[in-house]
């Protein structure tokens, strides 16, 4: 599974998934479109939780 990258905006905080399990969300998240922002978002998290054998919790 590749790494999920977004560059952040004045409305949109930068987005780092990695497929080494770390996480990082920073900066402001006011986007026009909450659905269509967060959606790939939750997708490769989903993904990834599905491809990975260790307990993530």
């Amino acid at each position: 599974m590749g790494d999920f990258i977004l560059e952040g905006s004045a409305k949109t905080p930068v987005v780092e998934l990695k497929s080494s399990g770390d996480l990082l969300l920073k900066g402001r998240s006011i986007p026009e479109n909450s659905i269509e922002f967060y959606k790939p978002i939750i997708d490769w998290i989903d993904s990834y939780s599905q491809s990975v054998s260790e307990k993530l919790f």
